[in-house]
C-alpha cells in the first residue's frame, strides 16, 4: 500500500504518502485510495488531518507509468479516470476538519495540488515546489492547481507561476503566501496545534467559508469544463515526448 493512515491518541489522522523508492509518485490506484479516504465518514469525524510524504520528499507528482497508461485510453476513458484524480483533490479541499500539509523535498505537479488543498501548509526552506504542468504539455488547471494557487496568491501571480512552469523553494513559497510557514525542519505531528474549539462549529465555519470561495457547485462545474481539455492534453505529442518509454 502506498498510502498509509494512522490515527493519534489526540484523534488526528496522519496520512503518509509512502512509496519512497519512487519519491512517493502517485499512481491511479493511489489517487483513488486518497479520494476514498477523504470521503470516509470515520476519517471525516477526526479532529484534524495531516498529509505528509515518506523518505526524501513529499511527492514527485503523478507516476509516469500511470500517465503512459492514461495516454493509451480513449478520450472518454481519460475523462472518467481524470475525474477520479480531480475528485481526490476536491474532497481534500472540502474535508470538514482542519488539515495540514507537511512538505519537504520534492512537491511537484499533482502533489502540489494535494498539499495546497490543505488548510495549512508547512514547508521546509529547502523544499522544491514544482508547478511544471505547462512544461510537459498540461494545462495549469490540472488537478485544480490554478484554483488552489489563486485562492492563496491571486490570479496574476498564479498565472506567472503556471505559465512559466516555475520551480521555487519552500522559503520562496512561504514568502509569497503559497505556504503558511517554513523552517529548516518540519515539526512533528505532536507539535502541531489544533483549534481548541467546538468541533462541529469548526466544521460548519469551514464549510461556510468554502461556500464563499465557490468550492461546491461552482467548482464542480469548473471541473467538468476542465476535464475534456486535460484529457486531450494527456494524449498530446508534447506529453508523449516526456513520458515515452526509453528505447
Amino acid at each position: 500500500m502506498a498510502v498509509l493512515l494512522e490515527v493519534t491518541d489526540a484523534a488526528v489522522g496522519v496520512l503518509t504518502l509512502s512509496s519512497p523508492t519512487r519519491l512517493n509518485a502517485l499512481t491511479g490506484p493511489d489517487v483513488a485510495e486518497l479520494g476514498d479516504m477523504f470521503r470516509s465518514a470515520e476519517i471525516r469525524s477526526l479532529r484534524g488531518l495531516v498529509v505528509r510524504g515518506d523518505g526524501r520528499g513529499f511527492s514527485a507528482g503523478a507516476d509516469l507509468d500511470g500517465l503512459v497508461e492514461l495516454r493509451a485510453m480513449s478520450h472518454a476513458e481519460r475523462v472518467d479516470t481524470l475525474r477520479v484524480w480531480f475528485a481526490a483533490t476536491r474532497e481534500l479541499i472540502r474535508f470538514p476538519a482542519p488539515t495540514v500539509a507537511l512538505v519537504h523535498g520534492a512537491c511537484v505537479g499533482m502533489a502540489a495540488s494535494v498539499a495546497l488543498a490543505c488548510d495549512r501548509v508547512v514547508t521546509t526552506n529547502s523544499a522544491k515546489w514544482g508547478f511544471v504542468f505547462t512544461a510537459i504539455g498540461l494545462p495549469g488547471s490540472d488537478t485544480l492547481c490554478h484554483w488552489l494557487l489563486s485562492r492563496r496568491i491571486g490570479t496574476r501571480r498564479t498565472w506567472s507561476l503556471l505559465s512559466e512552469a516555475a520551480t521555487i523553494s519552500g522559503q520562496e513559497a512561504a514568502a509569497i503566501g503559497i505556504a503558511d510557514s517554513c523552517a529548516e525542519h518540519l515539526p512533528s505531528v505532536s507539535d502541531l496545534s489544533w483549534p481548541q474549539t467546538d468541533r462541529s462549529a469548526v466544521h460548519e465555519t469551514k464549510s461556510h467559508i468554502l461556500e464563499l470561495e465557490g468550492a461546491y457547485g461552482p467548482l464542480d462545474d469548473q471541473i467538468e469544463r476542465i476535464l475534456p481539455a486535460v484529457a486531450t492534453a494527456v494524449g498530446s505529442p508534447a506529453l508523449g515526448e516526456r513520458v515515452a518509454p526509453a528505447q
